[in-house]
């Protein structure tokens, strides 16, 4: 199959313009709902104080540690989850998907 043969069943096109406050927002006027992975996943900044006031590299500290390492991983796995399902059903609704080009300077 070549790409000439391909078909997309649909003839739309959108806009994706990325955000500060939102992720992103569709020149449709959709706003995709913008998961707050942080908040949703738990007790991180309890987590991260607790360890803080800890002695360093005793036997409660690295299971402390351990505890904020698999939240951290808990919460790349949502955005991570987000983002490929939000891909998927962009790339599924839409033949054509313009993104502006930024120029940010770090």
């Amino acid at each position: 199959m070549t790409v000439e043969d391909m078909v997309h069943p649909s003839i739309s096109k959108v806009g994706v313009d990325l955000g500060i406050i939102r992720y992103l927002v569709l020149s449709s006027g959709n706003l995709p709902y913008d998961q707050r992975a942080y908040k949703e996943s738990g007790p991180l900044g309890l987590l991260q104080r607790k360890l803080a006031r800890q002695k360093k590299f005793s036997n409660n500290w690295q299971k402390t540690k351990e505890q904020v390492n698999r939240l951290h991983s808990h919460i790349g796995n949502i955005r991570n989850d987000f983002l490929h399902k939000l891909t998927t059903k962009l790339s599924n609704s839409h033949a054509v998907i313009f993104v502006e080009a930024l120029k940010i300077r770090t």
